[in-house]
């Protein structure tokens, strides 16, 4: 017997019979998915599929022919768990997602896959699944959005963002370092629609979390908010929708009050949350839905007939953008992010090393400032670290309410928000966006990064203070574990420069990679400029020979602040030792034989030297080889004396060459 709570509806109403009917064919679409696919979750569609309805049918922007179309509205499921939904509501809007993908719903390379995954499946902004990523990727996405506008003008760019989330995504601490930063840079071309169904998977979300405080804390920071919609109520909903589009000075907060697993067996219980349903709960729901003379997947013809209007009346809303912008040449033409990359290669290969030592942190600020006049493309900043890390452009000015042209953006100390916004940035169609903070501090921003990879999002993330050789700050600041942590993350272009030659190769490869994001990984103290006149490749091959020798009876191999002791060690051992720098370790380690053998043949001991854990080095290192690596914390001491307490020394890396030969 199915459950009816007086105050939340479960039926769609307030609108026409065409529409109810819409709104259950998706929930019912929704909730076949997951039962063909045996896994996956159907309460959360049961109850939020109004929601979605509305949203795809009068409020939202978009062309399904041109999914890409840089004026469509975004639409982030930031409760990515609802996946099903989101693709139900994708096939009834006409994009290229057929009844056929829909029943191939978590399988292996389907384009339907458990959470949404942007590049696998048309329509999908971002890819979301860890709740609170896709609140913070919508932040990303509405600062793209008013900083195109200001610099394309509105004809060209002039859209919004709504953001589906669940009560898991508002406790995640990532939405509130997202929504404080939206309310202060006043987005009011952002919504988030707040689905309060007052569930999560071990108890009422009331137990840990008052939703009532929620809305407080949004309104707190700077937030306009609908309070207290009926998730089923379609005409209240869209005029919520409408209210949040007509608000011109602050983020929208929609809260809409809705009931998981709306209409099936299991309504208002938890355990519609996640697993397929029983034949009989299917059964049963499709009756209550009205759709039990429908076969599973079938969309009715009126249906069909609906969404074809709704189509049409974007189609017509798309022709017109295309008539404006190509009076003005195009929006292509007015932002190139192509050729202005080729503009800032062209500056990086005359751009002249400084002549004494310099810190890589302060060589990759003097790239920015370099490459900046060429750079427009380029939004993002650091967590209050602008003057210790030097990931601003001087010269950008500061994005805000009132200058929305301005590159520069202060994210406070969030940096777990910081790195998933300059995702949103990045995905939003031409623009990268970067964020700077202490490499210990990506331990804070690791979801984002991981995110960032998994979806080939070319984001920029710069760290300095990259090891213990930072000295008095001590421990609590001086990473060991994390270089080895990014490296492992697939499709993640790890860089650790060894000075400026170096730091201005990889803002390069940063600049020109496509489909993955980058980490630079920058000294705080300063390192002298190596000599490259008689080195054997290119750093932008990700290892080359830094000092050759005929013959070698040993091959020192480094990266960043300590390359310049490897060569030092090198000089002085004795030995007929090369040396080889490395600026991406996993490039380095998935050499081919042949050209890994050019640079450290099998033949020769190897010595490796990194102030970080040894573990990124396990395809490189044989068991006669060495590392000079750090498998402790740091201590607070001056940098000389740390480096002395570790072997980071010219004497003990000799040491360490003598014990090798010998054997």
């Amino acid at each position: 017997m199915l459950a009816e709570p007086t105050t939340i509806s479960l039926h769609p109403h307030h609108c026409s019979d065409v529409e109810a009917l819409s709104v259950n064919t998706a929930r019912m679409l929704a909730m076949d998915q997951v039962a063909i696919a045996k896994s996956g979750h159907y309460g959360f569609p049961l109850g939020a599929g109004a929601i979605v309805h509305t949203l795809f049918a009068h409020h939202l922007r978009f062309n399904p022919e041109d999914p890409a179309w840089l004026n469509r509205d975004r639409f982030v499921l930031s409760a990515g768990h609802g996946s099903a939904m989101l693709y139900a509501a994708l096939h009834l809007a006409g994009y290229d997602l057929s009844v056929e993908d829909l029943r191939d719903f978590r399988q292996w390379g389907s384009k339907t896959p458990g959470h949404p995954e942007r590049g696998d499946t048309p329509g999908v902004e971002v890819t979301t699944g860890p709740l609170g990523q896709g609140v913070a990727n919508a932040v990303g996405l509405a600062i793209a959005e008013e900083y195109l506008r200001s610099r394309l003008g509105p004809n060209v760019v002039d859209h919004r963002t709504w953001v589906l989330a669940s009560d898991g995504d508002l406790m995640e601490g990532i939405a509130y370092e997202a929504a404080a930063i939206a309310g202060k840079l006043e987005l009011s071309h952002l919504c988030v629609v707040y689905d309060d169904n007052d569930v999560v998977i071990d108890s009422r979300a009331s137990e840990t979390m008052d939703s009532d405080g929620i809305v407080e804390a949004f309104r707190a920071l700077g937030w306009h908010v609908v309070d207290a919609v009926d998730g089923m109520d379609v005409g209240g909903l869209s005029r919520a929708f409408t209210e949040a589009a007509a608000e011109s000075q602050r983020p929208t907060l929609v809260r809409v009050r809705t009931t998981i697993g709306a209409g099936s067996p299991l309504t208002d219980d938890r355990l519609s949350h996640s697993g397929a349903p029983s034949a009989a709960d299917l059964a049963a729901t499709r009756a209550h839905l009205g759709l039990d003379g429908y076969a599973p997947f079938e969309v009715p013809a009126e249906v069909a007939q609906f969404w074809a209007a709704v189509r049409e009346g974007n189609k017509a809303v798309y022709d017109a953008w295309e008539t404006r912008t190509a009076c003005a040449g195009g929006a292509e033409s007015l932002l190139s992010p192509e050729e202005m990359v080729a503009a800032c290669v062209e500056v990086l290969e005359v751009l002249e090393a400084p002549a004494g030592a310099e810190a890589t942190r302060a060589s990759s600020g003097a790239v920015l400032d370099a490459i900046a006049p060429y750079a427009p493309f380029l939004l993002g900043g650091s967590a209050d670290l602008a003057g210790a890390t030097f990931a601003r452009l001087s010269d950008g000015g500061v994005f805000g309410p009132a200058e929305r042209a301005g590159q520069n953006i202060r994210f406070g100390v969030r940096e777990h928000a910081m790195g998933a916004i300059a995702n949103g940035i990045t995905m939003h169609s031409v623009l990268r966006g970067f964020g700077g903070t202490f490499l210990m501090f990506a331990t804070y921003q690791a979801n984002a990064l991981r995110m960032a990879a998994l979806q080939e999002c070319p984001s920029i993330h710069i760290f300095s203070h990259d090891s213990v050789l930072l000295g008095e700050d001590g421990p609590t600041h001086q990473p060991v574990e994390v270089l080895p942590f990014l490296r492992s993350i697939p499709h993640m272009q790890v860089l650790r420069p060894a000075d400026f030659y170096e730091t201005k190769v990889a803002w390069k490869l940063a600049l020109q990679e496509q489909n993955r994001p980058t980490c630079l990984v920058l000294s705080r103290s300063d390192l002298p400029q190596l000599d490259h006149s008689v080195q054997v490749g290119s750093a932008e091959d990700g290892a080359y020979l830094l000092v050759p020798v005929e013959d070698p009876e040993v091959v020192l191999i480094a990266t960043g602040s300590e390359t310049h002791l490897a060569v030092e060690a090198a000089r002085t051992c004795g030995r007929r030792a090369a040396v080889v720098s490395v600026l991406d370790v996993e490039r380095f380690s998935t050499l081919p034989t042949e050209a890994l053998e050019r640079l450290a043949p099998a033949a020769v001991p190897r010595v490796v030297v990194e102030a970080a854990h040894p573990m990124s080095w396990y395809r490189v290192l044989r068991p006669t080889d060495r590392c000079v690596g750090v498998t402790d914390f740091g201590a607070s001491a001056p940098a000389e004396v740390i480096a002395e307490r570790y072997g980071f020394t010219v004497e003990h890396l000799t040491d360490v060459v003598d014990e090798v030969l010998r054997g």
